[in-house]
């Protein structure tokens, strides 16, 4: 390599630039409005790690003609190991004696993970991302990124290795190649991949690894950028500055990224890096302000810390946190990394303790995994242990368990099948009567431990899914019948497809289930986290199927007001009634029956969060009827009422005077936070049955039932 490279020396400048990152990010994700852009801090911390790693290398190799790659993994090691082993062991141990038990399980994986660096594949694979949440808030989740600096640097050194190894001259040249030929494929593979799988290209090595190229690229143009007049550093500093903050204020969850954007905040740390190299300007002053400098040298430990925090404590305080309960948790994450930095990280760092000098450092890689892996199967049992004991403590004064078809295996329907009739509002009565003196749970629930499994789409997959367009015709029921209906809606509708399976069985009924996840049977605009969602496609294709199979009735169920986009000048209220209007006179065209199962409301938990957790009760596990699903069901209702449809209620099949258990006569009620548990839907059957007026010999009841539901539906 020729020439010596510009001494890398002090850069306060850098440690500027992570205490930027490091505070947008934590900002951000403590909920400041306006900068919700904040996440590209993670953007700045890969160019600002790409530049400071490759440039420490390069110096070693243009010195030394070699790279020791055992002297950098155990400098990697006394880097970042402890503080983030440390944090990792106090979050499974917090966890297991605070969190639910299904919570635990899930930590638990997320840390191992974590430990083995590889929590960005992990993620990816479940499909999250900071602006998606469908699993719970992991605490570790943030590890993501850390990930991907190891990755990049467990290749990035032996790349340099060998180039230094394999050639003479031009090694400077030749590395720079290797990092722009990174540099284009990764960038493109962003791009394509944040259009087709945004949450893998996320937290993908592939779609990240330009950013960390960015900053080795400014390593790699040392000599040439210490060479900048003055004018050019003072520009490059106002425009890269500039570019973080344009990134921050105007970027927001609903942003594809990473992709091509993440070139705003990369380019322009890039551009303030070039601008320090060799030299200072006077527009990153404040970069190099003392307290600045010094949260850029806790940056590691802040980052570590904030998310845990702020996760476990929202949990601990029950709900999203007040900004005086945010600012105190905010101390708290302060707290913890001043005390983190200079107890753990520093000191290991700095070889301040001989165990770990030199190679020897080296050792903390498998001392460190071990002792994560080992806290966190104590947690875990620790926990699980706990939870049996208190099972165990119930013991039999719960409730005895509803014996439903669902409870001897997920088994189809039969015509000998016995529809069971409990007394459906007694049980729901009792149970919140029991939350309003808050009762203990009722352990051992039926269904709890299946609860995973406990859904309508267990041992079904004909049904079409997010990016689909059609799905799979399964008739159900009595198949070959010559009497015909259809299921046709969102997973709402789905939902109801084994009571209704069971019951078109006992009737000698072929029932074909036209099921779209997330698209609702009515004729309106919907999204998918923010994103387009094109169910017309869909729904041109089951109306076809519905001509052609020609149902005596048609079962339509929804989601009430699912992510509706109205038209410019109307409300989301407004745009949903007239496509029900629309969508329903097409379906009375097709069957003499259309019957609209009403929606039920949702749960503002994951139910086996709720009754896992150490102190749940009846009253911690029961909620409160949504607006969202009055307003959806009334709105609803009017329209089938001018479209000729029937509209039946179920809203009190989970609920009674607005209040809705968790927990009925010792059956889990919901699956998941918007769907019933199939359990709990096959023990409606009898009830569901005779407000369809299926059920022989019963039709005047059914006929006052569907009364009282209109009656109910028009006074909600």
């Amino acid at each position: 390599m020729a020439g010596p490279l510009p001494p890398l020396g002090s850069r306060p400048d850098v440690q500027g630039l992570r205490a930027l990152a490091v505070a947008v990010v934590i900002f951000a994700h403590a909920g400041v409005g306006w900068l919700a852009g904040g996440y590209v801090g993670v953007d700045v911390f890969f160019v600002v790690s790409g530049f400071i790693i490759s440039a420490l290398l390069l110096r070693e190799a243009s010195a030394t003609g070699r790279v020791r790659v055992g002297d950098f993994y155990a400098r990697r090691a006394r880097r970042i190991l402890p503080a983030a082993g440390l944090m990792l062991v106090a979050t499974a141990m917090f966890a297991a004696s605070r969190l639910p038990v299904s919570r635990v399980a899930q930590l638990v994986e997320d840390i191992r993970w974590s430990a083995l660096f590889a929590a960005n594949v992990h993620f990816a694979r479940l499909g999250e991302n900071y602006m998606d949440q469908g699993r719970a808030l992991s605490p570790v989740q943030h590890m993501w990124s850390l990930a991907v600096e190891e990755q990049f640097y467990l290749l990035w050194p032996v790349t340099l290795l060998v180039i230094f190894a394999g050639l003479a001259g031009r090694r400077r040249l030749v590395t720079g190649v290797v990092l722009a030929m990174v540099w284009c494929v990764s960038l493109t593979w962003s791009v394509v991949q944040t259009a087709h799988d945004p949450a893998t290209a996320y937290f993908s090595s592939l779609t990240r690894a330009w950013e960390l190229a960015t900053g080795a690229l400014v390593a790699v143009a040392a000599l040439q950028l210490a060479r900048l007049p003055a004018r050019a550093r003072e520009v490059l500093v106002i425009l890269g500055l500039g570019a973080i903050g344009y990134a921050v204020l105007s970027f927001d969850t609903e942003t594809p990224f990473p992709s091509w954007r993440a070139a705003v905040p990369v380019l322009g740390t890039a551009a303030v890096l070039a601008a320090g190299t060799g030299g200072t300007a006077v527009a990153s002053r404040v970069l190099r302000l003392g307290p600045v400098r010094y949260v850029g040298d806790i940056s590691y430990s802040l980052y570590l810390w904030h998310w845990p925090v702020i996760v476990l404590g929202t949990y601990v305080i029950g709900h999203a946190p007040t900004p005086p309960e945010m600012a105190l948790l905010l101390v708290v994450v302060v707290a913890a990394s001043v005390t983190s930095y200079h107890l753990v990280e520093n000191p290991v760092r700095r070889q301040r303790w001989p165990l770990v000098r030199g190679l020897r450092g080296l050792v903390l890689w498998p001392v460190t995994l071990a002792l994560v892996l080992a806290v966190c199967t104590w947690s875990y049992n620790y926990a699980t242990d706990a939870f049996q004991a208190r099972i165990a403590k119930a013991g039999k004064t719960a409730d005895s368990p509803l014996a439903t078809p669902a409870h001897s295996g997920h088994r189809r329907a039969s015509a000998s099948a016995p529809l069971l009739d409990p007394p459906i509002q007694r049980l729901i009565r009792t149970s919140v009567r029991k939350a309003a003196q808050a009762a203990p749970i009722p352990f051992p629930l039926a269904n709890l431990d299946s609860l995973k499994r406990d859904i309508w789409q267990t041992k079904f997959d004909c049904y079409s899914d997010w990016d689909d367009t059609t799905a799979r015709l399964c008739p159900r029921g009595s198949v070959g019948a010559s009497r015909h209906s259809v299921v046709y809606g969102d997973s709402h509708a789905g939902m109801w497809l084994p009571p209704l399976e069971m019951l078109a069985t006992r009737h000698h009924v072929e029932i074909l289930p036209l099921v779209k996840l997330g698209c609702a049977p009515f004729d309106v605009v919907q999204t998918k986290n923010g994103g387009a969602l094109d169910c017309r496609p869909f729904r041109t294709w089951a109306l076809n199927q519905m001509r052609r199979y020609r149902p005596e009735v048609i079962y339509v169920s929804y989601r009430s007001l699912l992510e509706v986009v109205p038209p410019t000048g109307e409300t989301s209220e407004q745009a949903w009634a007239e496509g029900a209007r629309t969508s329903l006179r097409q379906l009375t065209r097709i069957a003499p029956r259309v019957v609209i199962i009403g929606d039920i409301t949702g749960l503002p938990y994951a139910p086996a969060d709720c009754l896992t957790a150490p102190n749940s009760t009846m009253a911690s596990c029961t909620s409160t009827t949504q607006d969202v699903t009055t307003t959806g069901n009334t709105i609803t209702h009017d329209a089938a009422e001018s479209s000729g449809a029937r509209f039946i209620d179920v809203q009190d099949l989970v609920c009674a005077d607005s209040r809705c258990p968790l927990v009925i006569g010792g059956l889990v009620t919901y699956h998941d936070e918007g769907h019933i548990s199939r359990s709990w839907s096959l023990t409606l059957a009898a009830e569901l049955g005779r407000r369809l007026g299926l059920e022989p010999g019963r039709a005047s009841q059914a006929a006052r039932e569907r009364r009282a539901a209109h009656d109910h539906v028009a006074t909600s």
